[in-house]
């Protein structure tokens, strides 16, 4: 689950009502939550005392490198080359598929 302009919360991967975390079990899947830089407690460029993070990496395209940077990362610490299948709501929920430009 692709986090978008707000926290991340736990209950995209431990809601077994949500359909994708039904498959997922089903399946043997891996489901993973990230969240979107800037936004919950992905703070970039700020501080505790300074919150005014540069916005520099705020971008759609951005979130795509780190999706992407994600997947190679847990790829290769797996040693796996299992299929992803990338969820994510608001504007993140129409990127995921774009992820492949970056990832393969």
């Amino acid at each position: 689950m692709i986090g978008g302009e707000g926290p991340q919360s736990s209950k995209w991967v431990l809601n077994e009502n949500i359909t994708y975390l039904t498959w997922a079990k089903k399946f043997g899947a891996t489901v993973y939550a990230l969240e979107h830089r800037y936004y919950g407690d992905s703070i970039v460029g700020g501080t505790e005392d300074d919150p005014n993070p540069d916005l520099t990496y705020l971008s759609s395209i951005q979130m795509l490198y780190d999706v992407a940077n994600f997947i190679r990362n847990v790829n290769f610490n797996t040693n796996t080359s299992a299929p992803w299948i990338a969820f994510g709501g608001s504007y993140p929920g129409k990127d995921p598929f774009k992820k492949i430009a970056y990832v393969m």
